[in-house]
């Protein structure tokens, strides 16, 4: 191999170097130049530097100048452009064009990196991590909870199961930050009384388990049910959050990676569930999904919150709150609307209701009705019709065994 088309290429230099120095240890420099195609001087060089340093001598010496009689060594000026890195967080080239600094952008990036302003872009492993050590800070089902809707129909395996049993086409989730907890429930579409059932099944369900839902803040994306740019009018989602239950809404319309958790939840179920069950009835899906949010709660470890599963993190921060706080069935929020209703206007009853008992939509079937036992009755009535089917919804007794001593 020519030794200067190895020279211009770039690649395998020590390697090409080391056999000519061989080659001329055997035949000679003259016949190593003549073999390789370069100057006997080349040679000679190479052979003389492998005495000295060894394999190391094999390799190139930097071309960076000795002296730079430009540089710049004045302190205020290497300061400033610090200051302005640290304020700004702009690169070379903008700080120069920003503020009219007289160094080239080469030379502003010289100065950051030796007073250590350029960080090392870290990986998304390591961004997880740092996440993860501010994320125990918090407090399980306490401060911040987040909210989503999934479009189920981009599933292949799902759709087919859609069309032959009609099953839901969106999924509502919402997740805990520091336990990773979730609960889940179903919809036909993704609209504001169904955002706003799931949500009153699920602070009902908080406050039967001690739970006050004013210490909470829900934080979702951009849906137009909770947040609406062309309107200060606020959104009867909004009022269920913040005037009815206390609680605290943060809208992000330009969600990006500040959803990640429920979003990592998404993507899980996705693999996980969708993607691959089967389903024989509508029944046999609901079935399937409590089992699969009781799992994912209580005995699926997570690799992202030091191999815990979300019980743990509920047993270490709430060792008073019942377990059974994690065991929250998903229902068709679709067929379900007086749950929000009810919350509203604690004389509404259904339609249904009104006709079958000759009465007007907001007149009480009886006296001492309440929303709460309402709805109490209606967890029991979902839980029992799933614990009364062949399929198990556990396999493993919730409490007390679960509760560490």
């Amino acid at each position: 191999m020519q030794y200067i088309l190895a020279y211009q290429s770039g690649s395998r230099m020590e390697m090409i170097r080391e056999k000519i120095i061989h080659y001329a240890m055997k035949c000679g420099n003259e016949a190593a130049a003549k073999k390789f195609e370069c100057h006997r001087n080349t040679v000679s060089k190479w052979k003389n530097r492998h005495k000295k340093k060894g394999q190391e001598g094999l390799k190139d010496l930097s071309r960076a100048p000795h002296n730079i009689p430009h540089k710049i060594i004045d302190q205020e000026i290497i300061k400033e452009i610090c200051d302005k890195r640290e304020e700004d967080g702009y690169g070379s080239l903008r700080l120069k064009m920003q503020y009219g600094f007289s160094p080239s952008n080469m030379a502003i990036n010289r100065i950051l990196t030796e007073n250590g302003k350029i960080e090392e872009p870290g990986t998304k492993e390591q961004q997880k991590q740092d996440l993860w050590h501010i994320k125990q800070a918090f407090k399980t089902l306490e401060t911040k909870l987040q909210l989503d809707a999934k479009y189920l129909l981009d599933i292949p395996n799902y759709l087919f199961y859609y069309r032959l049993l009609g099953l839901p086409k969106w999924h509502f989730a919402l997740r805990c930050l520091k336990s990773g907890a979730v609960f889940t429930s179903f919809a036909n579409t993704e609209n504001g009384i169904n955002a706003s059932v799931f949500m009153t099944y699920v602070f009902e369900h908080f406050k039967r388990h001690g739970i006050d839902p004013s210490t909470l803040t829900i934080q979702m994306d951009g849906a137009s049910y909770a947040y609406n740019p062309r309107s200060l009018k606020i959104t009867a989602f909004r009022e269920l959050i913040e005037q009815v239950y206390g609680a605290k809404l943060k809208v992000v319309p330009q969600a990006g990676t500040c959803q990640s958790d429920v979003e990592t939840y998404n993507k899980l179920s996705e693999a996980e569930f969708y993607k691959r069950k089967s389903f024989s009835s509508i029944d046999d899906f609901y079935q399937q999904a409590y089992y699969y949010n009781y799992k994912f709660n209580y005995i699926r470890k997570n690799r992202h919150k030091d191999w815990q599963a979300p019980i743990y993190f509920l047993n270490q921060d709430r060792p008073k709150t019942p377990v059974e706080v994690l065991d929250l069935p998903p229902i068709n929020l679709t067929a379900h609307p007086e749950i929000y209703w009810c919350k509203i206007n604690p004389k509404h009853i259904t339609y249904e209701e009104s006709v079958a008992l000759d009465l007007e939509p907001d007149e009480l079937p009886c006296e001492d009705f309440s929303h709460d036992e309402y709805l109490d009755h209606f967890v029991k009535r979902i839980i029992k019709g799933y614990n009364n089917t062949n399929i198990p919804a556990h396999d493993l007794p919730i409490s007390p065994i679960l509760r560490p001593p």
